[in-house]
């Protein structure tokens, strides 16, 4: 039965609100019971709710959300559409949802839009911050942020929006160019979004120390790495006498990480880029202090799990990130019963740990999850996730029964909507995309790590056809690791300038060739790739 407390809550202050008001506290109650229990059990506690307790109003809301989480999208949207209230609150809340839903479905520009209307309002509740437009801006495509450019009404508040990003994405130069023709717009007022005012006002270090394993295993590595910082620094510090020099410190002579970055302080460095290996990182993370602004290729382990360290940022190529955005790409299209097959061993275990944890965090509940057994053959293993063995079983068992074949074709598993492949792979992710076919599983929905991602013409690709996956902008075009970790000393080279910035706010804050950046409390930049689909063997823009 609902809770009697919530119940006597309701009716000690008068019963449901009156002019079909949403009642915070019933949609509070039923999103708690939602998130504990799953929606299913929180609609029928909604349903058990007599009209004394929950008006129209709220009873259509919370069914709409419960709806969202349900994966049924439609539904959702017409009962959230055709709510009629006036009075503000209601108003503002029914506003920041669609715009959630607007995020979550990768709308961003739509988001984007009633983040500005928002503002444009006379009511308070609704207010919206300069940071959070800017940053839905932020995740739109360059294409998309082009074209809406081109729609909007030049003289219209959202035309400076829009350009305004345009112009982060350009340069200082074209900013400043903005906050002249743009004087009278919102985001030119007091305080520029996203820590713009921080970046425009930054200076150049004059020394960059770089800590690399120059020697040993990991030599090759790290030259792919230095020589994208080299180049990095080139391009984004043309004039002479602003670029910084730079020194090369090999962590594999001296040993230590920490001792590396005192080393660099000693040689004059005001700014220090590296290390690249995970237990170097650490040990400069675990300094008491750090004087001099570090950019950490490598994440520290274990993660930190309090705030970040100051004047330490971690900029790597972490497979989660992308684990993390592909649960987010299924979830906007309203898939909600994903199966995870996941490669055996460390990486496989992280990336479904990043995966399920996302997952979660988006309203989901635990996916379900196999791991590649290399005693079992892949085709077993996929025939008996999705349900295919068991069904041929039965088919099997009918036959004998009544000694005659039977006129039908093994199904698949009704539970699941969607499957996410989990491997290191390219030929494993090649075998395992058949293999679904093969299964009946051919139809659902398939996402990937740019890990099944490799430059060819050939027809090989063929077999990825209609795969989900990410990539980062720079990689489009290439096929080697080594490329990877190129991109990566680039955008080394390029988030020195927005480092002081990305202090001061989470949003995305330098669009690079790894992908777009922000960061997190714990000190970690995070990536945004390119959502893309192969078709016909080749990559083109996906959702």
């Amino acid at each position: 039965a609902p809770s009697a407390t919530l119940i006597n809550e309701v009716r000690e202050r008068g019963g449901a609100p009156e002019n079909e008001a949403l009642d915070p506290v019933i949609i509070d109650w039923i999103a708690t019971l939602a998130s504990d229990y799953g929606w299913l059990f929180a609609q029928g506690e909604l349903d058990a709710l007599d009209n004394q307790t929950v008006n129209n109003g709220t009873r259509d809301y919370a069914t709409s959300q419960l709806a969202w989480l349900s994966g049924d999208l439609e539904t959702s949207a017409d009962l959230l559409n055709r709510l009629q209230v006036t009075d503000p609150q209601s108003v503002a809340l029914i506003m920041r949802e669609k715009q959630r839903r607007l995020t979550q479905s990768g709308d961003y520009l739509g988001a984007a839009r009633l983040a500005v209307n928002r503002g444009n309002s006379e009511n308070p509740a609704l207010a919206s911050s300069g940071t959070e437009i800017f940053e839905l801006l932020s995740a739109a495509s360059r294409s998309q942020l082009e074209a809406a450019i081109r729609r909007a009404d030049p003289e219209s508040f959202w035309h400076g929006w829009l350009t305004l990003n345009h112009a982060y994405r350009e340069g200082k130069p074209a900013v400043r160019s903005w906050l002249i023709n743009n004087r009278n717009h919102p985001a030119n007022q007091v305080t520029l979004p996203a820590g713009l005012s921080r970046w425009l006002n930054e200076r150049s270090p004059a020394r960059i120390a770089v800590l690399l394993p120059l020697s040993g295993r990991l030599k090759s590595a790290s030259e792919e790495t230095l020589n994208g910082i080299v180049q990095g620094i080139y391009s984004h510090y043309r004039a002479d006498a602003q670029r910084p020099s730079l020194i090369t410190i090999d962590t594999e002579l001296i040993g230590n990480g920490g001792d590396a970055y005192q080393l660099a302080i000693e040689s004059g460095a005001d700014f220090v880029i590296g290390p690249l290996v995970k237990s170097r990182v650490s040990e400069v993370a675990a300094l008491p202090e750090l004087p001099v602004p570090v950019i950490a290729l490598n994440r520290v382990e274990p993660a930190q799990t309090d705030e970040s360290k100051a004047n330490l940022l971690s900029l790597s190529l972490a497979p989660e990130d992308e684990a993390a955005q592909i649960s987010e790409i299924a979830w906007g299209k309203g898939l909600r019963s994903p199966l995870i097959i996941a490669e055996t061993g460390l990486w496989g275990a992280r990336m479904t740990d990043a995966l399920s944890k996302s997952w979660e965090r988006l309203g989901g509940s635990d996916p379900q999850s196999t791991v590649l057994n290399p005693e079992v053959e892949d085709n077993q293993t996929v025939a008996d996730k999705t349900g295919t063995a068991s069904s041929i079983t039965r088919i099997r068992e009918i036959e004998r029964a009544f000694d005659a074949p039977v006129d039908t074709q093994p199904r698949k598993r009704d539970d699941i909507d969607s499957i996410f492949i989990l491997v290191d792979s390219i030929e494993k992710a090649r075998e395992l995309r058949p293999l679904l076919k093969f299964n009946y599983a051919g139809d659902l929905p398939v996402f990937a790590p740019s890990s099944i991602y490799q430059v060819q013409t050939s027809v090989n690709n063929r077999d990825l056809d209609g795969v989900n996956f990410v990539l980062a902008p720079g990689l489009m075009g290439t096929a080697s690791d080594q490329r990877q970790l190129f991109l990566l000393g680039l955008d080394a080279a390029e988030f020195v300038s927005h480092f002081n910035q990305a202090l001061t706010t989470s949003a995305t804050v330098m669009h690079g060739e790894t992908g777009s950046l922000a960061h997190d409390l714990r000190g970690n930049v995070l990536r945004r790739l390119n959502p893309v689909v192969f078709a016909r063997g080749r990559v083109q823009a996906g959702r």
